[in-house]
């Protein structure tokens, strides 16, 4: 398994639209990017006034960035907390309609296991919101 590029399970959220797909992590790129198909199945694209381009792979491929999508995630079946905000890109293809890139990634303090990726610190932020929730609901009061 190459450490740099591997897939994983993702679903993406927006204003009760839903799409679940297999996600490309890929720590070399330097933002995180999704389709315009996504985007736009998500009713979620926000346009640039201006685009640009980033570099990706090792291919030397560019990708024109767009617009900005904002979604809630679901990486490996684990909530991100918030809202995530991915570029664009007109021209990702089709086999690859996310890509999570370093940002997100450290964010996430995301670790490679034979498994596939899993998001180390997501799931202990979601342990100590449960906690939280549970001692609130204990003392009947939230700060």
């Amino acid at each position: 398994m190459d450490s740099k590029r591997v897939s994983a399970a993702v679903e993406l959220r927006f204003r009760g639209k839903s799409v679940k797909l297999s996600a490309l992590v890929d720590v070399n790129l330097s933002k995180s990017v999704v389709s315009k198909r996504v985007a736009d199945e998500l009713n979620s694209f926000v346009p640039l006034e201006e685009t640009y381009e980033i570099e990706w792979s090792d291919k030397e491929e560019r990708l024109r960035i767009v617009g900005r999508c904002i979604g809630e995630v679901i990486f490996q079946g684990v909530e991100v907390p918030g809202k995530v905000t991915f570029e664009v890109a007109e021209n990702l293809c089709r086999e690859a309609d996310l890509i999570i890139g370093r940002p997100e990634a450290d964010l996430w303090n995301i670790i490679f296991t034979s498994d596939g990726p899993k998001p180390r610190r997501i799931i202990i932020l979601n342990s100590l919101a449960i906690l939280m929730r549970s001692l609130c609901s204990v003392f009947s009061r939230c700060p």
